[in-house]
């Protein structure tokens, strides 16, 4: 049996109509990340600044330079600043990436839902049109129970295809996290040893893995935006968010036993907190896979339910 054209276009615009829903949903959500994110990236901005304000100082010919000449340990001193300002200017930079892409997938969403805008009006028309025929034909029966139905199927299809979206970044974003967790587990090894040997080798070992992790992580970080926004369209909300990972260069050039016991233990905490989120992603993917099969049953039931009523004697 041919396919009805009414019934196409039907079909076609109540997917569109469908999509344009969830992508107001998801523009929604967006633009509360991007709010949320241009503040983080002020904070950094603000820490930044204050930072290499506090190099200034020790650098310069101020009382504070001064009095850590008396105290003694000013280039001790002067270079942990260094490696914060170091840090901050860092995290600020991401920040800055991070809301730089946001902002580009906010005006894509916004440019597909433009496409979009006339998805409703066009539905309704192609609906009357239906309705239309079959009361011509005479058969009331048939119009009370294809509306709905193909409502149905077509937020059923809309559905599943929105959910093979999600699997597929959530799949991305797993492989993102597994290049995060091999750099923290080769930097954590580094850290092992130069933490019992004090050796300036593994110190620079570490710091290059760090370096790894921390690049890494940012990738791994927007894979698990874009997972979030296709979980949002699902109805489910989400924020995952792995911890910022500390690599700054000077930190290869101390080798004191306080300065790395405590990067040991903040690559520990680190690595723990991205086993984490790899395990709520790995768990979020089996719940996915589960709504997958559910919809794909439903969407060959409903579609089922059609030919039958559309096929004469059916």
């Amino acid at each position: 049996m041919g396919t009805d054209p009414v019934d196409e276009d039907i079909r076609r615009h109540a997917e569109r109509a469908h999509r344009n829903e969830r992508l107001a949903r998801r523009r929604e959500a967006l633009t509360a990340e991007i709010e949320e994110a241009e503040a983080r990236l002020a904070g950094l901005e603000e820490e930044r600044e204050a930072a290499r304000s506090d190099v200034a100082r020790l650098e310069g010919t101020t009382f504070a330079a001064f009095l850590a000449t008396l105290t003694g340990g000013k280039e001790e001193k002067l270079a942990r600043e260094r490696l914060a300002a170091e840090a901050a200017g860092r995290q600020a930079e991401s920040a800055r990436s991070r809301l730089e892409w946001l902002r580009a997938d906010l005006e894509g969403l916004t440019a597909e839902l433009d496409e979009l805008a006339s998805a409703p009006a066009d539905l309704a028309a192609a609906l009357d049109r239906k309705e239309r025929l079959l009361r011509e034909s005479g058969d009331p029966r048939v119009m009370a129970e294809l509306v709905p139905l193909t409502d149905d199927l077509a937020g059923a299809g809309a559905e599943l295809r929105e959910t093979e979206e999600a699997l597929a970044e959530g799949d991305r974003s797993l492989e993102a996290l597994e290049a995060v967790t091999a750099a923290l587990g080769r930097a954590r090894g580094a850290s092992t040893f130069d933490l019992i040997s004090q050796n300036t080798v593994a110190g620079f070992i570490k710091h290059g893995e760090l370096g790894k992790a921390d690049e890494a992580a940012w990738r791994a970080q927007r894979a698990l935006d874009a997972f979030a926004r296709e979980l949002a369209d699902l109805g489910i909300t989400a924020n995952p968010r792995l911890p910022d990972v500390e690599a700054p260069f000077a930190e290869v050039f101390f080798n004191h036993m306080a300065i790395d016991a405590r990067r040991h233990r903040r690559v520990m905490e680190t690595r723990k907190a991205v086993d984490s989120v790899v395990e709520w992603t790995r768990g979020m993917m089996e719940e996915l896979r589960g709504r997958q099969e559910t919809l794909r049953r439903r969407h060959e039931e409903l579609q089922e339910r059609r030919h039958r009523l559309l096929t004469p004697g059916g």
